[in-house]
């Protein structure tokens, strides 16, 4: 099930807003560009490219496996960022568990990186 739509980014110009102005942290699966909000909760974005796989019976999979990952990270609904998730190549074949794995890495470094405290 995806988020609902107050934690979604789906206007252009949040995407542009983010990648422009936003931090980044690398994981071994990902890439996340993430940037502070006055929402008072987190949204997220996902981008799974065409390059990961031409066919998009499997990049909508991937978007479930990271959209049902980010909802298992309890850390996450407590900081105010929007984020945005770009997958890599390597991604494809991964489960939901590998993937909330790497997601927990990478979580772990913004933390570090924007001093908040868990």
């Amino acid at each position: 099930m995806a988020f609902i739509k107050k934690f979604r980014i789906k206007k252009k110009e949040d995407f542009d807003r983010i990648f422009k102005l936003g931090k980044s942290v690398r994981g071994d699966l990902l890439l996340i560009k993430f940037l502070k909000n006055n929402y008072g909760y987190p949204r997220f974005g996902v981008v799974v490219s065409g390059k990961v796989s031409g066919k998009a019976v499997i990049r909508n999979s991937i978007k479930r496996k990271i959209n049902e990952a980010l909802k298992e990270i309890e850390e996450l609904k407590k900081i105010n960022l929007d984020i945005i998730i770009v997958t890599a190549l390597g991604i494809v074949g991964k489960t939901k568990k590998e993937i909330k794995s790497v997601l927990h890495q990478a979580i772990g470094k913004i933390y570090s990186q924007q001093n908040f405290r868990r």
